[in-house]
């Protein structure tokens, strides 16, 4: 196992210096050669009903870990993010009904690049 480029101090300064106020809610734990830990405070602004954690901000939180495993490797290199990400994986099969009676046949995975099965 070798050294990170950037260890998590670094990487906090880096995010710092390109993106004020990123370190508010989220706090990079540890950096290594091959990973991140990142973690995010669930302020109430990010809860849905019930306190449950809201989608995107978990996808945010993913996001910016990987990001920072990125920034890990390569250093302090801001551009390295992600320019699309697309969160659809499952599409309505077309053998199930709006509503079906089995619920297994309501989704079918769907593979980028794939016209389905």
């Amino acid at each position: 196992m070798s050294a990170p480029a950037l260890d998590a101090r670094e990487v906090t300064e880096f995010l710092e210096e390109i993106w004020p106020g990123v370190t508010s809610t989220l706090t990079i734990e540890e950096v290594t050669d091959r990973g991140a830990r990142v973690r995010m405070t669930a302020s109430p602004d990010r809860l849905r009903p019930g306190g449950i954690v809201s989608g995107p901000a978990l996808m945010s939180l993913a996001d910016t870990a990987i990001w920072v495993a990125v920034l890990g490797v390569i250093g302090r290199v801001a551009m390295a993010v992600t320019p699309n990400r697309t969160p659809l994986s499952l599409r309505v099969s077309g053998s199930a009904s709006w509503w079906p009676s089995r619920p297994e046949t309501a989704v079918e995975p769907l593979c980028a690049g794939s016209d389905g099965p």
